[in-house]
């Protein structure tokens, strides 16, 4: 069984986010919650420290900007906190529990259901994403990086299905020598699977073979952390 402190990591993001000008005190009842905002954190720490001046924009409630996360696949986009990101002339958005475009859907202007899947934290192209509702989503375009979050040790079939998912939504993050780190990727942390716990015996043999093969994306635990 994974094991997490979540007072103390409810202590860590609390103050984190109050240097960061956020007033936050909702950081998930379960611990699973917790640790997918300890992420969604983590993601906002990495594009500080790479020089990226990040800005907290809390939603419109009763007529106060709250700060508030996202715990599920439900609820629409502005009803919640994102993270802008701008360093030179570029800026993106850190999201949590956004839907997004498979690579492969072909459903506009069809009667066949979308394609999409929701990122526990997506980093997306800077833009405007209040009009989506519903089943509506980011398009595949507009992804640039993500990552999932998982409050538990991982086995082999768990890192081969996040493997599966990186060729869902930008399979040329799988492509030999990480060639996908040049273009639009470049800059950005490669998608990532975060692990409170550790990877078994079988995880770290899937772990070995993405380093083998220098696929684009990583697999973090307690004992490698992000």
């Amino acid at each position: 069984m994974a094991w997490f402190d979540q007072p103390g990591e409810i202590r860590t993001l609390t103050a984190f986010f109050a240097a960061n000008g956020a007033r936050a005190q909702d950081f998930g009842r379960r611990v699973y919650q917790t640790f997918e905002a300890s992420t969604f954190a983590k993601v906002i720490r990495w594009y500080q420290r790479a020089g990226w001046k990040t800005q907290i924009l809390n939603p419109l409630i009763a007529g106060k900007r709250r700060f508030r996360l996202k715990y599920n696949t439900k609820g629409n986009p502005k009803n919640f906190t994102y993270v802008r990101c701008i360093k030179g002339g570029s800026s993106v958005q850190i999201r949590h529990q956004i839907r997004v475009e498979l690579f492969h859907n072909r459903s506009k202007g069809k009667r066949v259901p979308r394609a999409n899947v929701v990122c526990d934290v997506a980093v997306v192209r800077d833009g405007f994403y209040d009009h989506l509702r519903g089943n509506m989503h980011v398009y595949k375009d507009d992804l640039i990086t993500f990552a999932e979050a998982k409050h538990m040790d991982a086995y082999a079939e768990l890192v081969a299905g996040f493997i599966g998912l990186v060729h869902e939504l930008q399979p040329k993050r799988l492509s030999a020598r990480r060639a996908a780190k040049v273009g639009a990727y470049t800059g950005h942390p490669p998608p990532f699977l975060n692990l409170s716990g550790v990877c078994m015996g079988s995880a770290e043999g899937v772990k070995a073979t993405i380093r083998r093969r220098r696929l684009n994306i990583n697999v973090f635990d307690s004992k490698s952390p992000f």
